[in-house]
């Protein structure tokens, strides 16, 4: 299923440049991680 895994990958992009817009990335940027061990 890439088509999944594209659209996982650009939500995490997603989250992360949240993240840095809002100058809030560190909760955000945990979120990301967990959703990375999450894919593993």
């Amino acid at each position: 299923m890439p088509d999944e895994n594209k659209l996982q990958k650009g939500k995490m992009i997603n989250f992360i440049v949240y993240g840095d817009c809002k100058s809030e990335g560190a909760p955000i940027r945990i979120f990301t991680l967990k959703d990375m061990t999450n894919e593993k």
